[in-house]
């Protein structure tokens, strides 16, 4: 039996095999935008198994479709799959993704793996590579926010801010750092984002413990404890700014916080904090991060003198980034290894540890020279009795540590502190309160209108008051005004005083050498006798500086007038070595004018040599005590004599400059028939 197919049989076949076709690719493609979402979702919670299988699924269909956008998607995820987890595999994974995204005219595909790969690259400290994929990455966002400034623009271009930030600090280019904060915060503002706010706030935290680290040369002392006490402040601005999004980054500013804390020398809450943070980053997947916190708690453990623990710690960060290449988190723990092992007397092991650390840093391109490791090296062959060794590498350490560090860049860290005000913080928190403003806005109003009778008697109260507080203020002020006024013109009168007299002295001593034919004498005279001069000029208009200095003018100007009195006058410094004279701020050309007194109205009166004794040491309160003793004719004979009435003055002026701060006592001294003078002046930490 034969059938017959008419005609108009085959136009309906046709069209039955065209939707079957389609409802094929309707199917794969649902399959495919399924397996895309459920990567994205994975994302989110941090599963990264999940992640990369789905996304694994998502490429093969993909590619089999010949979807490219859809494909390079599917690529960029897989790829961030495997970021943190396992760097070395997500390399070759986000070079893929950006073939496919430029293939496929996926720009934003593009960008994400240009931001990942100038990351990754930075974590290797191949900063050359950063540097390009990050300039290929803000292309890219720039062209898009020319396009549209739409809020998913405006995102990419504060992350790559961001980036660029993390990366300037990492060179060592802090100005430029400054900047990339200061612009990441701005476009976090202006988006009200949380986690770009606080990313921005954790990057100025950076830039502020990179000024305080030891490795430093720009600040030390006061200055180096002012950067790391400002870096704490940002990175708890930071903890205040943690929302799910940025929760994983917990751990990071523990271990940032521990950083500033060992730095500072407050080496209990270092610990506390690096544990802390420790504790989260072994539940996560972040090997850098925690092979650097390693390394933070091996540093503190050691401070602590838990040598042990301190091995382990440090043995475990040499592993792992053994294990993952990180060059930087390797030369740091070798480093830090080197040094315990010196301390415990193991000095063929430490000496092999740091000069692997040391050829790794040399092989970094552009690596800045680290002279702490000198002195590691230094420590290490002084034990050895290398001396040699020793001596070569304390050169290379003084050197790197002496050299002149470029300090104009502190001034653009105004910049951070304009954008990070105590009212900008209290915005920032304000905003993710904003429901609770409302309500307290509420109960204040109700609260008003209960007392709407009462309103205006407490405001006549309140003008009264605030009428008086501002009048007392304002003779505060003025009084406050004139005292200081009174104080600076009394320290000028006393310089001028002193430069006249000094001057015309000194010229008719380097006169007297040149005619007794003494050019050796008169040419070494006049070169101490400008540089007093010089640092007279650069002192005035200067309120403070350090101890040191003002050790070291004082000493000048003892050795200017032994010169001229050879016979009579024996001046020395006594100086406690345990007293950090750096670190000490106080008035300047404060003991000068002591000196001088004694000298002149001390020592020359008695008509034969007489010696002056300085001793500076810190009493029990941690006060700072300066002793000025001459065996001179005494202060209460000095004072009996008509023209000596400014010795008196010299010292209450200098009681002024002290303030509450300080004191100033003067004796007489009186034994074996000898008589003489001691001062001592007496000041804390807040002059």
């Amino acid at each position: 039996m034969k059938f017959k197919v008419k005609k108009f049989s085959y136009p309906l076949f046709l069209v039955l095999f065209f939707l079957m076709s389609i409802h094929g690719v309707a199917q794969n493609k649902s399959k495919l935008d399924e397996y895309l979402d459920q990567s994205k979702a994975w994302q989110k919670q941090n599963n990264m198994d999940s992640l990369r299988f789905y996304a694994s699924k998502a490429m093969v269909l993909a590619a089999a479709e010949n979807q490219k956008k859809s494909h390079a998607q599917a690529a960029l995820l897989l790829a961030q799959g495997y970021r943190r987890s396992e760097p070395r595999e997500a390399l070759p994974r986000f070079i893929l993704a950006r073939a496919l995204g430029i293939e496929g005219n996926e720009s934003a595909v593009q960008f994400r793996a240009d931001l990942t790969l100038g990351s990754i690259y930075g974590d290797e400290t191949k900063y050359d590579s950063t540097k390009y994929y990050y300039d290929e990455a803000l292309k890219i966002a720039t062209r898009l926010l020319t396009e549209d400034r739409s809020t998913d623009n405006l995102r990419r271009m504060g992350m790559i801010y961001n980036n660029f930030g993390v990366y300037y600090i990492n060179i060592e280019q802090l100005p430029k750092a400054v900047y990339y904060v200061v612009e990441t915060e701005k476009i976090g503002r202006e988006l009200k984002d949380t986690a770009m706010m606080f990313r921005s706030a954790v990057n100025a935290g950076a830039i502020y413990n990179e000024l305080g680290s030891p490795e430093n040369k720009v600040s030390t002392g006061y200055t180096q404890k002012m950067f790391l006490k400002k870096a704490i402040e940002y990175f708890k601005i930071a903890y205040d700014l943690l929302n799910p999004e940025v929760e994983r980054y917990r751990a990071s500013i523990y271990n940032n916080m521990g950083i500033a804390y060992l730095n500072l020398g407050q080496y209990d809450s270092a610990r506390i904090d690096l544990e802390r943070a420790l504790e989260f980053h072994k539940k996560g997947d972040d090997k850098e991060r925690l092979c650097s916190c390693q390394d933070n708690l091996g540093g503190a453990y050691y401070k602590l003198e838990l040598y042990d623990k301190a091995g382990e710690a440090f043995d475990a960060s040499i592993n792992m980034a053994d294990s993952i290449s990180l060059k930087s988190c390797l030369i740091s723990a070798l480093s830090n290894k080197g040094q315990l092992l010196t301390h415990q007397n193991k000095l063929e092991e430490a000496e092999a540890v740091l000069k692997r650390a040391l050829a790794l840093k040399n092989a970094i391109k552009g690596s800045h020279e680290n002279y702490l490791l000198y002195e590691k090296f230094y420590l290490l062959y002084e034990k050895k009795n290398d001396f040699k060794n020793a001596f070569e590498y304390y050169r290379l350490f003084v050197g790197a540590r002496d050299s002149v560090a470029d300090v104009e860049h502190l001034n653009l860290l105004d910049e951070i502190e304009v954008r990070y005000g105590t009212e900008k913080k209290d915005e920032k928190i304000s905003e993710l309160n904003l429901e609770n403003q409302l309500l307290e806005e509420r109960n204040r109003t109700r609260e008003a209108q209960l007392r709407l009778r009462e309103f205006w008697i407490a405001s006549l109260l309140i003008f009264v008051l605030m009428a008086t507080l501002i009048v007392w203020f304002w003779v505060q002020r003025n009084r406050l005004k004139h005292q200081q006024e009174a104080v600076d013109l009394e320290h000028r009168l006393l310089r001028a005083r002193m430069n006249p007299h000094f001057l015309f002295n000194g010229l008719n001593t380097i006169q007297k050498h040149y005619a007794d034919g003494a050019t050796e004498m008169a040419n070494q005279f006049m070169a101490d006798f400008s540089k007093f001069l010089r640092l007279i000029l650069n002192k005035t208009g200067e309120t403070k500086h350090t101890l040191s200095d003002e050790i070291e003018f004082t000493e000048l100007y003892a050795s200017l007038e032994q010169r001229k009195y050879p016979d009579k006058i024996n001046f020395r410094v006594e100086i406690d070595p345990t007293l950090e004279t750096e670190q000490w701020m106080v008035p300047s050309l404060l003991l000068q004018p002591i000196v001088e007194n004694a000298i002149w109205h001390g020592i020359l009166p008695t008509n034969k040599p007489g010696e002056i004794v300085m001793k500076l040491y810190e009493n029990k309160k941690e006060e700072l005590v300066c002793e000025i003793t001459d065996n001179g004719v005494g202060y209460d004979t000095s004072m009996e004599q008509k023209d000596d009435s400014h010795v008196s003055k010299a010292f209450e002026l200098i009681q002024k400059r002290l303030g509450k701060n300080g004191s100033v006592e003067i004796n007489t001294l009186k034994e074996n028939g000898q008589s003489g003078t001691r001062v001592t002046i007496t000041m804390n930490s807040e002059i």
